[in-house]
Order: structure tokens, then sequence, then C-alpha cells
């Protein structure tokens, strides 16, 4: 026999078990949120990384293109002849003579990242000019310019984590 007492302490006993399980459910939720806005962070993080290694590398483009066409660019350790630049994949390159490191005239040392922005520039075949100049067919010099830039993140061996490398050619 069930007695009045008897069913009200039932009822309480259910809804503490409800209410035990809508915690739960909340805190499922919460953590659900928290680990989503943490790989949104991490993504965003990642986007920025890459924007700056893209900006510095762009610079090392630009200063790489000002050489060639200030006519000084045969004279640089990391100018090369048709053929004989190095493998712009391979990341000693950009560590050593191989590469030019651009001035702090194009940068801050600290706004691109975690190696200095740096360029290589190899001298094409030559392209015959449509113009004629007192009466000789003029010839036009054709550089490519390969430039590296990085991101601010280090790996623990201490090369950078994300590298751009962007090429241009250029006539001169």
């Amino acid at each position: 026999m069930h007695t009045q007492a008897n069913l009200k302490w039932r009822e309480r006993g259910s809804v503490l078990l409800l209410g035990m399980v809508a915690v739960v459910v909340m805190l499922l939720l919460g953590a659900a949120a928290i680990r989503s806005t943490l790989l949104q962070e991490r993504m965003a993080g990642g986007f920025a990384e890459q924007y700056q290694a893209f900006q510095a590398a762009e610079i090392a483009l630009r200063a790489g293109e000002t050489r060639v066409n200030a006519g000084a660019a045969h004279g640089l350790s990391c100018f090369y002849t048709p053929g004989n630049a190095p493998d712009p994949d391979d990341v000693a390159v950009w560590k050593g003579a191989s590469s030019c490191a651009i001035d702090g005239n194009y940068y801050r040392a600290d706004d691109y990242g975690a190696a200095a922005p740096r360029f290589f520039i190899e001298q094409q075949e030559d392209a015959p000019d449509v113009s004629i100049e007192a009466g000789a067919m003029k010839r036009k010099e054709i550089y490519k310019v390969t430039a590296q830039g990085t991101g601010g993140v280090k790996s623990a061996d201490g090369d950078p984590v994300i590298r751009v490398v962007l090429q241009s050619s250029i006539t001169h």
C-alpha cells in the first residue's frame, strides 16, 4: 500500500533526476560550444600566419623587381644565369647566400615572420623586342624573381612553419 507521503517522495526524486539530466545536457552543449570556438580561433590564427607570410613574400618580390629595374641585379650574390637558379622548394636556399635578404627599407623585422623575407633573381633567355631602334632589332632581358616570406611561428628545429614562395617574370 502506498501512502500519500511515499508518493510525494517519489515525485521529488523524479524532479531531481530530471534536473540532473538537464544540467548534464547543458554541460555537454557548453563543452561543444567551447570546442567549436577554440577550433575557429586556431583557424583564424592559421589564416593570419598565411597572410603574414604572403605579405612578406610580396615585399621580397617587389624588392627583387626593384633591383632588376634599377639594373643592379647582376652584381648580387643571389643572381643566377639561365638554368642555374636553386630550387625554391629547398629550405636551405632561403637560409644562406643563395638568396638575398631584403633590407630594413622595405620592412620592419618584427612585422614579417620568423625569418626575413628573401629573394633571388634568375636571368632567362633574352627575347626579341618588336620595336626596332636605329635600324637594329633590340633585345629585352627577361628575369624571373623568386621570393619567400614566412609566418611568425617557428617549428622545434627553428624553421618557419608557414612559407609562401612567389615568382614573377620581368623584362628590362
